[in-house]
């Protein structure tokens, strides 16, 4: 009898532990972001709906057009900003910019910087910034636009909401998201952190399908 609860007992224990090793193996790999609560789900990629970003069309530093047909293949890190934040933007941009100088050899990333003060960061503007924050205009895009495009790239591409009585609010959200190749998010990151820096750059590695640069 008791033999028998001895063995009842290690096929309970040998189960748990699979079943435990199944669930780790779920989580193995990034995972997706469908809904704008932002909760990341380790599921197929045959799973649809699987959020993607929309059409869009913008303008660049240097006033070339920028697309949903520019991200097609790319790995893409999507930020939003204003050139004259004395918040939390001069962190990320010091943050992105090092994530750039570990891929700067790396075409199939591009990073988008899109501007919610639109009407103040004009092209001009933006290259002025971009001279004075050594970005790289081929690899990394501050993009400006109306408005209104700009919100909707927000709120329906990157699932970010800009509703607000009043815009400063938003303006400072540290909010960096990482896109695959097929335009789907696959991470949510604190750009003013550190080690949510680190962990972005291992999952851009992840993405890319090599060994992390740092």
């Amino acid at each position: 009898m008791k033999l028998r609860l001895l063995l009842i007992a290690g096929t309970l224990l040998c189960l748990a532990g699979c079943l435990n090793e199944g669930q780790k193996s779920n989580q193995i790999g990034l995972p997706y972001y469908r809904s704008a609560d932002l909760t990341p789900e380790w599921i197929s990629s045959d799973i649809e709906p699987i959020h993607r970003i929309g059409e869009f069309s913008l303008i660049d530093q240097d006033k070339r057009e920028v697309s949903l047909s520019d991200l097609t293949g790319k790995i893409v890190i999507a930020n939003f900003f204003f050139t004259q934040c004395q918040g939390i933007c001069p962190t990320l941009t010091r943050n992105l910019s090092e994530v750039q100088r570990l891929y700067d050899t790396q075409p199939d990333l591009l990073m988008l910087s899109h501007s919610v003060l639109p009407e103040s960061d004009t092209p001009p503007v933006l290259r002025n910034y971009a001279d004075l924050h050594g970005i790289d205009g081929e690899q990394w895009r501050l993009l400006t636009g109306s408005r209104t495009a700009i919100n909707q790239v927000a709120r329906e591409s990157y699932l970010v909401d800009l509703d607000s009585n009043e815009p400063t609010q938003f303006l400072h959200t540290e909010n960096v998201v990482l896109l695959d190749r097929y335009q789907r998010i696959r991470g949510v990151y604190n750009g003013s952190l550190r080690t949510d820096v680190a962990q972005l750059i291992k999952d851009i590695a992840t993405l890319l399908g090599q060994k992390p640069n740092v």
